[in-house]
């Protein structure tokens, strides 16, 4: 019998190459995977920077506000306030004086173009204000935006009575949606028909305060009583891993005599 020599055969070759290509082939796909997971996490990064960067901008100059307008003409142009687009007042400032705080007033627009896709501030500033003046100048760059507009009523209530009683009260504008009502800082139930400018709920013997807070829907009754804006920015860019990328960033600012 002839004896068996030791060796690797043609087909062990075959089975050995084809194991290693595959090994490099997901070792390659793997890589490139990774490498397209760390680009995406740049971007989001990136871009949830430039949300966050843009929307504090808004919030800030609008925590400078004094009152909510419900439309103004800026250099010929005449914006109204809505849910893409915020007119408000704010105070004049010169930082060079020892009072920087001026009587006088600017006017500031936000508004949302959707065929651009971005946030633009248009400003006229008052008589010797500092403030940058601008027309639609952008602020940020975002997919879809929403300006939510917000009444908070403190109420210092006393019941002089012994037992609780249900109280009705006159809000200062009419709610778009149910309030949300606290007192003495807990939430509370309280009742109000859609449409009325009346509210019921609650109040215990003794001294409560009240809290009642509610979004409204900008109109020339209810602008001046606007307390604060939530801003909602979202922008959306392809993912290169084939999907859509969507990053959202909300933030709320109160107005300056608001507070």
């Amino acid at each position: 019998m002839k004896p068996r020599t030791s060796g690797v055969s043609l087909v062990e070759v075959i089975v050995a190459v084809g194991i290693s290509m595959l090994i490099i082939a997901f070792t390659i796909s793997a890589s490139i995977a990774i490498s397209k997971f760390a680009q995406q996490s740049l971007i989001t990064r990136v871009i949830d920077s430039q949300t966050t960067q843009g929307s504090d901008a808004i919030a800030k100059e609008l925590r400078d506000g004094v009152s909510i307008l419900s439309s103004a003409t800026v250099a010929g142009k005449t914006y109204t306030t809505s849910s893409t687009c915020i007119v408000f007042s704010a105070v004049s400032y010169d930082f060079s004086k020892a009072n920087p705080i001026l009587g006088a007033t600017d006017t500031v627009v936000f508004t949302y173009a959707m065929g651009r896709s971005q946030i633009s501030r248009t400003c006229s500033a008052g008589a010797d204000s500092k403030r940058p003046t601008s027309f639609e100048s952008s602020i940020v760059t975002t997919t879809d935006a929403q300006f939510i507009y917000r009444v908070a009523e403190a109420i210092d209530w006393l019941n002089s009575s012994s037992t609780t009683l249900t109280e009705t009260f006159k809000l200062a504008a009419i709610p778009s949606e149910q309030p949300s009502c606290t007192r003495n800082g807990l939430t509370i139930p309280c009742t109000w028909q859609p449409g009325s400018q009346s509210l019921s709920l609650q109040t215990p013997a003794g001294a409560s305060m009240l809290g009642i807070q509610y979004k409204v829907s900008p109109s020339a009754a209810t602008c001046p009583q606007i307390t604060s804006v939530e801003i909602q920015v979202k922008r959306t860019s392809p993912s290169l891993m084939g999907t859509v990328s969507t990053v959202p960033h909300i933030t709320e600012a109160r107005l300056r005599n608001k507070r």
